[in-house]
């Protein structure tokens, strides 16, 4: 009896996924098959992309041919005198400590958001309230999250946003 209702059962999925088929009407067919394709060039696409930064990062990371018997001495980076006006800027900390430490940071990136709520705590009280360094920010927007962001770019360099 079991064996009848299961081959009951088969038969009549079979026969009902045949009646769906054949009731797709030619517009739904033209639809599925644009689907399809859309997702196939979609892919094709992704694929693309994938090739082009698997290309970009080999050649910023060459692939390791031999591991070298002995690493190579540290060079000694060239040291490059920089001037950078603070002038209008927000600062926190005494005028006269020995450092003063620049951060460039967007006031909308949320890594630089963990930061101040993570990271500068600590910073404020080990060298801010010490004396040691004082800390000076400037506002540098990360064009990323910035793009529809035009006339706020004007307003900055303009002095007035």
């Amino acid at each position: 009896m079991a064996t009848k209702i299961r081959t009951w059962l088969t038969a009549s999925l079979a026969g009902l996924a045949a009646a769906t088929a054949i009731a797709q009407t030619p517009e739904n067919w033209r639809v599925l098959k644009d689907e399809i394709e859309a997702l196939k060039s979609g892919q094709s696409g992704i694929q693309k992309d994938l090739q082009d930064i698997k290309a970009l990062l080999q050649r910023v990371q060459p692939a390791p041919t031999q591991a070298p018997a002995r690493a190579a001495a540290p060079t000694s980076p060239e040291t490059v005198d920089v001037v950078l006006s603070i002038a209008g800027a927000p600062v926190k900390g005494d005028q006269s400590a020995k450092v003063t430490v620049v951060e460039f940071t967007d006031y909308q990136c949320p890594f630089c958001s963990r930061h101040f709520r993570q990271t500068w705590p600590q910073l404020e009280q080990d060298y801010v309230k010490t004396g040691k360094a004082r800390f000076v920010l400037r506002d540098l927007p990360i064009e990323a999250i910035h793009l529809c962001d035009v006339q706020g770019d004007h307003r900055r360099a303009a002095g007035v946003g």
